[in-house]
Parts: C-alpha cells; sequence; structure tokens
C-alpha cells in the first residue's frame, strides 16, 4: 500500500469506537448515577477514548513532518470552530433565560472534550517532533502531564491529557517504527487474559472523571492501571476488528468520525434531560438505541453539513 492510499481498516476501527462513544453517552443517559458500574460502560471505557487517540497521533506524524507549524494552524482551525460554534449556541440558550456572569459564558466554550484533548496533543506533538535535541524531546514527554496538573484551572478537560498524551505518543512512535494493519494478527489475541484480569481489578472510582491526575502516588498508579489496561483491552479490538472484513460498509462512517462526534453530543445533552425507566438500562434496550442515535448523528451531519457555513462552522469542513 502506497503512502497515499487510504486503508479501510482505520476507518472502520473509527466508526466502531465512535458508535462505542455513542454506547457509552448512551448508558450514562438511561442508568443515571449507576452507570460507572454499568459492565458494558466498563468494558468499553477500558480502551476505546485511547485506541482514538492512537489513530489520531498515528497519522498525525505525517502531517506533521510534511505540513510542519503550518499544518498545525489548519489542523487547529478545524478543531476550535465546532467548540467555538457549539459554545455560543449553548452561550444563546442561556441568555434566553437569564442573564449569565463573565465566568458561566465562558464555561460555555468548555465542550466537546475529545476536541480539546485532541488540540492539547496536536500542540505538544508538533512542539515533540520540531525539538532537535533527545533531551528537550524527554521533556516535552512529560511536559503535557506536569502541565495539565499544575494548571489545571486554565486548560480545558487538563485531566484527560493522562490519558490522551500516551497513547497519542505512543501512535505517533508506531508509525515512525512503520508499523501498519498487517502486523496485527491473531497472536494479539492473547491479550484477551489480561484484558480479562483488568476488567475485574478496575475500580468504579478509578474513571479519569472520579480520579484525575495528580502527583500523589496513588493518582499516579491508576493512571498507570489505566494506560495497562487500555493496551490489552485496545489490542484484542484492534485485532477483533482485524478478523472482521464484513465490516468494511462501515469505512464511511469513520469519515464522518468528527461530524457524528459533534451531532451525538447534543443528541446526548438533550437525552440526560429525561428520566429513563429503569428497563432502558438493559443491555437489549441499550445496544439498539446506541446504534439508533449512531445512524441518526449520521445522517444529521450529512444533511447539516451541506447547508451553507454549517460544514465549516459545525464540522470544520468545506461542506462538500
Amino acid at each position: 500500500m502506497s503512502a497515499t492510499a487510504r486503508d479501510d481498516f482505520w476507518d472502520i476501527t473509527k466508526a466502531i469506537l465512535m458508535w462505542m462513544v455513542i454506547l457509552g453517552h448512551t448508558i450514562q443517559a438511561v442508568a443515571q448515577d449507576s452507570f460507572f458500574s454499568h459492565p458494558l460502560f466498563k468494558a468499553i471505557y477500558l480502551f476505546h477514548i485511547p485506541v482514538f487517540f492512537f489513530i489520531s497521533g498515528y497519522f498525525a506524524l505525517g502531517s506533521i513532518r510534511k505540513r510542519g507549524w503550518k499544518g498545525l494552524g489548519k489542523t487547529s482551525l478545524r478543531l476550535l470552530l465546532p467548540i467555538l460554534s457549539m459554545g455560543t449556541l449553548q452561550l444563546i440558550l442561556l441568555l434566553c433565560k437569564q442573564p449569565v456572569s463573565m465566568s458561566r459564558a465562558l464555561n460555555c466554550y468548555v465542550c466537546l472534550w475529545f476536541l480539546w484533548s485532541l488540540l492539547e496533543c496536536q500542540i505538544f506533538g508538533h512542539l515533540l517532533m520540531t525539538l532537535p535535541h533527545l533531551v528537550w524531546r524527554a521533556v516535552t514527554l512529560l511536559l503535557p502531564v506536569v502541565t495539565c496538573i499544575l494548571l489545571r484551572k486554565y486548560i480545558p478537560y487538563a485531566d484527560y491529557i493522562s490519558i490522551s498524551w500516551p497513547f497519542y505518543v505512543l501512535g505517533m512512535y508506531a508509525r515512525h517504527k512503520g508499523f501498519s494493519r498487517t502486523q496485527i494478527n491473531a497472536r494479539w489475541f492473547w491479550a484477551i487474559i489480561p484484558s480479562v484480569a483488568v476488567f475485574f481489578l478496575y475500580r468504579d472510582n478509578w474513571y479519569i472523571y472520579l480520579a484525575p491526575l495528580t502527583f500523589s502516588a496513588e493518582s499516579l498508579f491508576i493512571a498507570l492501571f489505566r494506560i495497562v489496561a487500555a493496551i490489552a483491552s485496545g489490542a484484542v479490538f484492534l485485532a477483533l476488528v482485524h478478523h472482521c472484513a464484513a465490516l468494511k460498509y462501515t469505512a464511511r462512517f469513520g469519515l464522518a468520525s468528527l461530524g457524528i462526534y459533534v451531532v451525538q453530543a447534543v443528541l446526548c445533552t438533550v437525552a440526560n434531560r429525561f428520566n429513563f425507566p429503569p428497563v432502558f438500562s438493559q443491555v437489549w434496550v441499550i445496544l439498539p438505541l446506541s446504534l439508533l442515535a449512531f445512524l441518526l448523528s449520521y445522517l444529521i451531519y450529512r444533511v447539516t453539513r451541506k447547508l451553507p457555513l454549517a460544514g465549516m462552522l459545525l464540522y470544520g469542513d468545506s461542506g462538500r
């Protein structure tokens, strides 16, 4: 495969991961306060976000080498436009109800956490690749984590850097070493054993929402455990995707993953305002609901991105 050819495998993987994001949000909406202990929620949160950032770092390396800091400007605009648009929409809705303080107005723009975290990784990734000396590169590897601990109040979703940055860097390193999906094989299924182990060891209060990263020994242990759990579970997930050739038709959803993410954020915000009966927390109900939300998000994205300026403002693309 040439360097410019597109590998459907990664688009298929992104499509499945995007559905898992919606699945997790669906569980949050229907299970209310008990979603942390939901086994399906725990299973997907072991790996789905880390794998997403692994893929982002994997493909960012080529862009950084080719376009440098100029490419970062274009990427930043693509990520910031949806954040600014969604934040402004939230602010308008708030102002329709009552006057708001400056801090609350600014808080409206702390939305779409994945895009914020990806932007932070992009900035640090460019810095990592442009520094000439190995020592400074080593310092840069730790800089995002240290910065986000010390300046948590000033960096949107700073805690998430502990799970996004390591896998973003791992993706860059894998691409640098020539890794490709052809190297994924049946031997990766051996990771099922540690995956099952970390699933049962993972505690409900170890999620990034409840256990933010600090310099304490306990916090660092939890962060390290999350990384190990994601590597083991992510390896099994990639091996499964590699062996599911029939999923090739889902690649088109992977191409629209950013747009789907933006739309589903709105749908899930609306869904969180409802109180669902306990039966909705059953797996046989959650799965079709999440698939329906996934397809609906895709269709809304496909329609709205063609509206004047909507494609650029909401999804950071041209809409053509």
